[in-house]
């Protein structure tokens, strides 16, 4: 789970989720709740890609191979947190 979410798949390193997305995600009171979860996951440094569910069907390898470069190209997550206090950047 990331909050109150349980997203399909999570990788913290890369502050990433991947979900699957079905027919039902082209509903429009679904694209509404899925619009506010991704902002909610954005304000937290976390990126969302959604995959639709007939193309990991259709060809799971294309998909996979397609998520890789993507990742590859990623560059990592910036460093967040206060600067240091004076006296200890030295």
């Amino acid at each position: 789970p990331v909050g109150p979410y349980v997203l399909d798949f999570y990788c913290d390193a890369l502050k990433l989720g991947l979900e699957v997305d079905g027919e039902g995600h082209e509903r429009p009171d679904q694209a509404r709740a899925d619009s506010a979860r991704d902002a909610w996951l954005a304000a937290r440094g976390i990126e969302v890609w959604r995959i639709p569910a007939r193309d990991v069907l259709a060809d799971l390898t294309e998909v996979l191979e397609r998520v890789q470069r993507c990742v590859r190209r990623q560059p990592p997550p910036t460093l967040r947190g206060p600067p240091p206090p004076l006296g200890e950047d030295r």
